[in-house]
C-alpha cells in the first residue's frame, strides 16, 4: 500500500534538496500584509511603487553576473512586498475600524448567509452558527459582509437550517468585546476565528433563499454518513459510534457533555475538528483505492480530488480542511503537469494561493498554526527521522531486504515507525509551542509523548471510518 499511496500523495520522494521557487513570493507577501496589518497608506501608493519595481525585472543585462541577479531579485522582492501591502489593506478593512468594537448593542433586522451551523436545535428551540451579513440598516453598515455569531429562535421555520440559507432576523447585535459574557472561552474562539459581532437574541423571521444544490446535498450526504457510521441506529444510542461521527464528519454535537469534557480535559478535543490528520488520511486511503484501477494517473488525481473535495465539503467545508485539501491539491498537481511531487513547494504555492484570496487569513490562528508545524515538519521532522533510521540500524543500510531475516524485519519497522512517529511529533511541538505561548500563555512539552499514541490511534480510527463510509455507500 505504501508503495501505491506514494505515486499521488504527501510522501515526498527526496527529501534531500528542496527547491521552492515561490517562497520569493510567500516571504515578501507576509511582509507587506504585516505591513498593512501595522501601517496604513494608500493602496494607490503601494500598487505604483510595485509596478516601477516590476518594470525594474524587464531592464536588460548580463544574466551571468551576480550584480543583475542581485537587481532582479531585489525588484521582484520590494514588487511582491508592495503588492502585499496594498492588497491587503483593501481586502482587510476590518483592521482600519478598531472603533466599531466599542458601540453599543443595537436592535435591528438584517440578513445574513449561513456559513457553519453548530447546534441545529437545542433545548430552548434554537439554531446557532457563524453567518457572514448581507444587509444590515445604515446604523449597522459596518459589518456587512463580516461573519457573525447568531443564536436565533427557530419558531415556524420549517426544515434544518443547511450551510448556505440566507436568513432574516430580528434581534440585538453587539460586539463581543462590548460588556462581559457568560462563555468567555466560547468568544475567545470567536475572536481567534475573526468573528467580532455576535446576535445571540435573535429570532429567524424567515429563509429569504435555500442554499444551492450543492451545499443542500452535502447536508443529506452528512446525514447519510451519520447513519452509516451509527449503523442505522439514532443519536445517542452508542456513544461509540457518536464519537466516530464526531470524528469522522466533525460533528461535536454528537458528543455528550461529559464526553467533550473529558476529551477538553485531555487536550484530544482538537481530534475533532476536520483538519489535515482527517485530510491526509483520507487522501492516502483515496490514492490507495484508485492505484487499484488500470487507468492513467492524471485520471486517478483528478478523481482523487474530486473525492477529497466531496468529503471537505460533506464535513462542512471549514478553513482547516480547506487548507489541507490545497495542499495535497498542489501535490497531485504537479503530478499531473509532469512535475516532482514534492510536498514543500506544494505548501508553499498553497499559501501563497490562500493569503491572495483572503489576506486576513495572516492574522488566523489556524492558519498560522497549520503553516508552521506542517513547514518545519517536512523540513526538520522528516530529515531527522531519516538520520534517527541510519543511526538506529546502521547494519541494515545498503543490505536489499530479503537479506534480513523476517522477525528482524519486522523489528526494524517497528523501529522506524516510532522514530517517524517521534520525529514528527517533536517537530510539530516545536513549531507550535512559541504560538501556544504567545496566544494562550501555556506551553506543553508533554505533548511530544502524548502525539506519539493520539495521532496514530487518531489514524487508525479515521482509516476505520472511511472504510465504513465506503461499504456503506456501497450497500454492505
Amino acid at each position: 500500500m505504501f508503495s501505491a499511496v506514494q505515486d499521488i500523495t504527501l510522501i515526498p520522494e527526496h527529501t534531500s534538496s528542496v527547491r521552492a521557487p515561490l517562497i520569493w513570493l510567500l516571504v515578501p507577501q507576509v511582509l507587506g500584509y504585516l505591513a498593512g496589518l501595522h501601517l496604513e497608506v494608500p493602496p494607490l501608493i503601494c500598487v505604483l511603487g510595485g509596478l516601477m519595481l516590476s518594470v525594474g525585472t524587464l531592464q536588460k543585462g548580463t544574466k551571468d553576473t551576480s550584480a543583475w541577479k542581485t537587481t532582479w531579485a531585489g525588484c521582484i522582492f520590494g514588487a511582491a512586498f508592495l503588492y502585499g501591502w496594498g492588497w491587503y489593506q483593501m481586502r482587510d478593512p476590518m483592521i482600519h475600524n478598531d472603533g466599531v468594537m466599542e458601540l453599543p448593542p443595537r436592535a435591528v433586522e438584517f440578513s445574513i448567509e449561513v456559513r457553519r451551523v453548530f447546534v441545529q436545535e437545542d433545548q430552548h428551540g434554537r439554531v446557532s452558527g457563524i453567518a457572514r451579513v448581507g444587509t444590515a440598516p445604515v446604523t449597522l453598515d459596518y459589518i456587512v459582509g463580516r461573519d457573525l455569531y447568531f443564536r436565533a429562535y427557530i419558531q415556524v421555520l420549517q426544515g434544518p437550517i443547511v450551510r448556505g440559507d440566507v436568513l432574516r432576523l430580528k434581534g440585538i447585535v453587539q460586539s463581543l468585546s462590548w460588556g462581559n459574557s457568560d462563555d468567555q472561552e466560547f468568544d475567545k474562539f470567536l475572536l481567534r476565528a475573526h468573528v467580532f459581532h455576535a446576535s445571540k437574541r435573535s429570532i429567524i423571521a424567515e429563509r429569504v433563499r435555500p442554499a444551492n444544490a450543492f451545499l443542500q446535498f452535502c447536508h443529506h450526504t452528512n446525514l447519510f454518513f451519520q447513519r452509516i457510521l451509527r449503523d442505522g441506529e439514532s443519536p445517542g444510542s452508542d456513544s461509540q459510534a457518536d464519537v466516530l461521527v464526531a470524528m469522522m464528519l466533525g460533528e461535536k454535537t454528537a458528543l455528550t457533555h461529559l464526553q467533550k469534557e473529558e476529551f477538553r480535559h485531555s487536550g484530544t478535543m482538537h481530534l475533532f475538528a476536520i483538519s489535515g490528520l482527517h485530510v491526509g488520511v483520507v487522501a492516502m486511503l483515496v490514492a490507495w483505492l484508485l492505484s487499484l484501477l488500470p487507468v492513467p494517473a492524471w485520471t486517478r488525481i483528478s478523481v482523487g480530488l474530486c473525492v477529497l473535495f466531496l468529503y471537505v465539503q460533506i464535513t462542512g467545508g471549514q478553513p482547516s480542511a480547506i487548507r489541507a485539501f490545497l495542499m495535497v491539491t498542489f501535490v497531485w498537481g504537479a503530478r499531473i503537469i509532469q512535475r516532482k511531487s514534492n510536498p514543500f513547494p506544494a505548501l508553499v504555492g498553497s499559501a501563497v494561493f490562500i493569503l491572495l484570496l483572503d489576506p486576513a487569513q495572516i492574522r488566523n490562528l489556524g492558519f498560522q498554526f497549520s503553516y508552521a508545524v506542517v513547514s518545519v515538519i517536512l523540513l526538520y521532522g522528516l530529515p531527522l527521522a531519516e538520520q534517527l533510521r541510519i543511526m538506529a540500524t546502521p547494519e541494515f543500510v545498503g543490505i536489499p531486504e530479503t537479506s534480513i531475516p523476517l522477525w528482524r524485519r519486522v523489528q526494524v519497522i517497528v523501529k522506524q515507525w516510532f522514530l517517524l512517529v517521534f520525529s514528527i511529533s517533536f517537530s510539530a511541538t516545536l513549531a507550535s509551542t512559541p504560538l501556544t505561548i504567545a496566544n494562550f500563555g501555556i506551553a506543553t512539552p508533554g505533548t511530544v509523548c502524548l502525539n506519539l499514541f493520539l495521532v496514530s490511534m487518531a489514524g487508525v480510527a479515521i482509516q476505520l471510518g472511511a472504510a465504513s463510509l465506503l461499504t456503506g455507500i456501497v450497500g454492505l
